[in-house]
């Protein structure tokens, strides 16, 4: 069964709303079903049992693990403002 979109933008959104580590969404490839987890203790769903034993479940990462802060700034810069970027 494929994800809706919108279900992985909120896990996403999930997983990215802390300063990263605390909130984790997880992506069930068979379902599509995201489960949510979240280390204060405020759960509203126990994770699955098998989470950890295969790949059937994908962590949707936090926006800093995608590293696209400074670099895709600096890169956005030199592509549309070459004459105006200076590297130091």
């Amino acid at each position: 069964m494929a994800a809706k979109f919108s279900d992985v933008l909120d896990g996403y959104e999930y997983a990215t709303f802390d300063a990263g580590g605390i909130n984790q969404a997880f992506l069930d490839k068979q379902t599509g079903k995201i489960h949510y987890h979240t280390d204060t203790g405020d759960n509203f769903e126990e994770l699955p049992e098998d989470l950890d034993e295969n790949d059937k479940y994908i962590e949707i990462p936090h926006k800093n693990d995608l590293n696209l802060g400074r670099n895709l700034v600096f890169d956005f810069a030199a592509q549309h403002l070459p004459d105006d970027v200076d590297y130091i």
